[in-house]
């Protein structure tokens, strides 16, 4: 269970940074114009959490039916 947790902190982390990425390069805006923006941090944090939810939990379960096979 630890490495799925592991895993989803990595997850996020890695696409919360990539979802930065984009968001500053569709913007052009820089690293401290987008931390005044607290909305767009909150949206990019909300948004990479789902996603890393997504994956691990749909890596757990396939995990789990092909455990029991």
């Amino acid at each position: 269970m630890m490495k799925y947790f592991i895993g989803w902190i990595g997850c996020s982390a890695a696409t919360g940074f990539l979802l930065y990425v984009v968001v500053s390069a569709i913007s052009r805006t820089t690293f401290t114009n987008i931390l005044r923006e607290f909305e767009v941090m909150l949206m990019l944090i909300g948004f990479s959490v789902l996603l890393s939810t997504v994956v691990i939990c749909t890596k757990y379960l396939s995990d789990r039916m092909n455990a029991d096979k």
